[in-house]
């Protein structure tokens, strides 16, 4: 069984941790830019006409 000094496993340790957070963020950003283009797309007006008055009269 080999064993290897704490300082390389830390430096180990420390450098999967940087990749996962520069992935984490990197993922944050991407989701942030989609939710801006999927938001720029939606009509705030568009259920305001979609029922009309002659749909809502009583029969």
């Amino acid at each position: 069984m080999k064993y290897y000094p704490t300082t390389l496993l830390d430096r180990r340790d420390q450098a999967t941790r940087e990749k996962e957070q520069g992935d984490l963020a990197r993922a944050d950003t991407e989701r942030a830019e989609k939710r801006t283009r999927d938001y720029a797309g939606i009509n705030s007006n568009a259920g305001k006409w979609r029922y009309s008055h002659s749909d809502r009269q009583v029969k």
